[in-house]
């Protein structure tokens, strides 16, 4: 993927820094997006066009070998504890 923009350096250099925060604050953002479409399953039921996708997102978000899982085993792999009341970029 070509990015239109450049990442600036800083960003790069505190994302080097705070690897930790990223991935945790990465693993996060991966279990709200399953949340999320799991409370708009059950928001609108009915909805055909919206469930399908939506129950597909959610089960590759759970599964294995998926961005969720991946980030959870590199943290367990890391000594990363998945921090409750984290307050950071995500929140």
């Amino acid at each position: 993927m070509i990015l239109e923009a450049a990442t600036a350096s800083a960003w790069v250099e505190t994302a080097c820094c705070e690897w930790r925060t990223l991935l945790l604050d990465h693993a996060n953002c991966e279990k709200k997006a399953a949340s999320t479409a799991l409370a708009l399953l059950f928001a609108y039921p009915d909805d055909r066009s919206l469930t399908t996708p939506l129950s597909l997102h959610t089960r590759e978000t759970v599964a294995t070998d998926t961005p969720a899982s991946r980030a959870t085993s590199l943290m367990e792999t890391n000594g990363v504890a998945p921090t409750v009341g984290l307050t950071g970029p995500s929140r």
